[in-house]
């Protein structure tokens, strides 16, 4: 039997210096059975040239020159021609290990898996040395996940939630055919921000079975000015990213068994950027995230949001589901907007059943 054949997908944009590396990483998968598209999405560097010098020499890569549509745009491209049984991503300033494909096309065959996630390499830009933090970037505890062993709403506050590197489609391998049955597509950054975090979110809500394999096998080169160290969280954007969380889960006909999930994204946004901040040591970056945390918290719409998680049983609920410093966090995001706001701290303090909590629910009530 044929090994079933994998698409993989770089978007590429003005990379020059790091294309090459990244391109002689893919062509050197001990996995054989590759499709590689490149998207040269308007580059006005010498990288779309680079693209076609590989073609070149190697009859499996496949380029396509568009002009200029943002990385979802490339992506959506690529996604719109492959024709793999999976597909894989691969940023073009990133690399990824010789036997990345190998491994987790053996884990999907193994398992019947939709989707394999594996950890990866944080690179210094300055050093190009890198290192591996096997608890930031997986299923803490969990191997693998099916939503017929696991309530779907459980999996994303116990482990979703926990770990901001269950976003990256990077180091995720997929089953294609699923997303074209669904359909699911990136959206425009523009609109929501970060398009890995939205599309990751959907993607497991509709899946039969993940697994995760715990080796790091992706390289991410973690470059000051890429658009993962640049800011992000913008009140509308997040809040786009929630209500589209929430029509997608309605056309599923899940919107009923999540309802309890969607105020914790609001706040798992805002401590993914928090976080951010302080792994990137970005002052700048981190009085952004404030000052959206604010405008979120005036914002009427977001303000529901937070009423819900914060003073309903959103949070008593699903509080021993998941991590205490995950809480403690939602905890210290409620004691700023507090401080910040002049608002009631007493939230934090509390309970469903409160004469205090029903009179604020109402008094904040839409």
């Amino acid at each position: 039997m044929p090994n079933p054949l994998v698409s993989i997908l770089v978007p590429v944009y003005n990379v020059e210096p790091y294309l090459a590396k990244c391109l002689d990483s893919i062509l050197a998968q001990t996995y054989t059975s590759l499709e590689i598209i490149l998207v040269d999405d308007g580059s006005t560097d010498a990288s779309g040239g680079i693209c076609d010098a590989c073609a070149a020499k190697d009859a499996r890569v496949r380029v396509i020159h568009q002009a200029n549509q943002g990385l979802s745009g490339a992506r959506n491209s690529g996604l719109d021609i492959a024709v793999g049984e999976y597909v894989m991503f691969v940023d073009s300033d990133d690399w990824i290990d010789q036997t990345m494909a190998e491994k987790l096309v053996a884990k999907a065959e193994e398992c019947g898996s939709d989707v394999v996630q594996c950890g990866l390499w944080d690179v210094d830009p300055l050093t190009d040395t890198a290192k591996y933090d096997p608890k930031g970037f997986i299923f803490n505890h969990m191997e693998s996940f099916a939503p017929q062993k696991m309530a779907l709403s459980t999996f994303y506050c116990r482990y979703y939630f926990r770990c901001g590197g269950n976003n990256s489609v990077c180091l995720k391998l997929i089953r294609r055919p699923l997303l074209d049955k669904i359909p699911l597509r990136f959206v425009d950054t523009k609109e929501i921000g970060y398009e890995d975090l939205l599309f990751s979110l959907c993607l497991y809500a509709v899946i039969n079975r993940a697994d995760y394999l715990a080796e790091p096998l992706y390289f991410y080169r973690n470059r000051e000015n890429s658009l993962m160290t640049t800011p992000t969280l913008r009140v509308n954007e997040v809040l786009e990213n929630v209500r589209r969380f929430e029509r997608f889960c309605a056309a599923q006909g899940m919107q009923r068994a999540l309802r309890r999930v969607f105020p914790l994204f609001i706040f798992w946004a805002i401590d993914l950027e928090l976080n951010r901040a302080r792994w990137f040591n970005n002052p700048a970056h981190w009085q952004r995230v404030l000052e959206a945390v604010r405008q979120l918290h005036k914002n009427p719409s977001a303000r529901r949001y937070f009423l819900r998680a914060a003073c309903s049983r959103t949070l008593a609920q699903y509080g021993k589901l998941c991590e205490a410093s995950f809480i403690e966090r939602l905890k210290m995001h409620l004691l700023a907007l507090g401080i910040a706001l002049g608002g009631p701290t007493v939230l934090l303090t509390l309970q469903p059943r409160d004469r205090k909590w029903k009179e604020y629910e109402q008094e904040h009530a839409e």
